[in-house]
């Protein structure tokens, strides 16, 4: 309401942001949108144009949680409760530490920066593609955490036999590898087979601007979608890769590291 009585734009509408993900890849009239930065959403349009969201229930997926399980997947070697991986150079040289004891220290302490913990992401599936078992692993976890909440969206409007695009959105999806994106479709097809898998040519961003011209009613045109494509800046401006300031929440949710 303040929005609108401000007259910043002729029409206000406010969405979640996987709704943008969504649209930025989306060529038909519903579909299925995963978004997964640092954190993850999954939303959903309707046949019947029904919007809906996870919204806070999606405590799960994303960057924040592919590096949490890096670094457990470390102390896990050391203890020997877990397999050796290659994992365990490239997080103590990421975070700075010497050694498997100095990082669960520096944890414990809440001395360890926290952008640099979501920066593990991109390596950890470099480490999947050259490999190393315990980072394919915390891949496929990944995927298989993505897919539940695209499965339950499905199931919850009925869109089993259905023909439609499910799109993949956000910086863990530019992870190094088709592995997560073979896992959420091999997963997403035994329930609809005819699911379209894909990822957006552009970023959320462009379809947010899109989300604009259908909220006032007007038309997309492909001359519209190739303008948007050369007039776009490169992608590393939207590069999160470094994970910037960005605090996520407590690490391991205010678990002790490694239980």
């Amino acid at each position: 309401d303040f929005l609108q009585a401000a007259g910043v734009a002729r029409k206000v509408i406010v969405r979640n942001d996987s709704f943008a993900g969504l649209r930025a890849g989306m060529r038909r009239t519903f579909g299925v949108g995963i978004a997964a930065g640092t954190g993850t959403n999954t939303c959903v349009i309707a046949p019947d144009g029904q919007e809906w969201a996870f919204g806070y229930y999606a405590g799960q997926g994303g960057a924040g949680d592919v590096a949490s399980e890096a670094v457990r997947a470390v102390l896990r070697a050391e203890d020997g409760r877990g397999k050796p991986t290659a994992l365990t150079k490239i997080v103590l040289d990421r975070l700075g530490y010497s050694h498997p004891d100095m990082l669960l220290r520096g944890l414990v302490a809440n001395e360890v920066d926290r952008g640099k913990i979501l920066s593990l992401c991109p390596l950890v599936f470099e480490a999947a593609y050259d490999g190393d078992e315990v980072a394919a692993d915390i891949v496929v976890h990944q995927g298989q955490t993505l897919a539940e909440y695209a499965v339950a969206a499905i199931r919850r409007f009925h869109m089993e036999r259905l023909e439609f695009d499910l799109v993949l959105s956000g910086s863990v999806f530019k992870g190094k590898g088709p592995l997560l994106m073979d896992t959420i479709a091999q997963i997403v097809h035994r329930l609809a087979p005819s699911v379209h898998v894909i990822r957006p040519q552009v970023e959320p961003a462009v379809g947010a601007v899109l989300l604009a011209y259908d909220g006032l009613g007007l038309p997309v045109t492909e001359a519209m979608y190739d303008n948007l494509a050369t007039t776009m800046p490169d992608r590393s401006f939207f590069d999160t890769a470094d994970g910037g300031k960005f605090a996520p929440r407590p690490f391991f949710g205010g678990r002790a590291p490694g239980r």
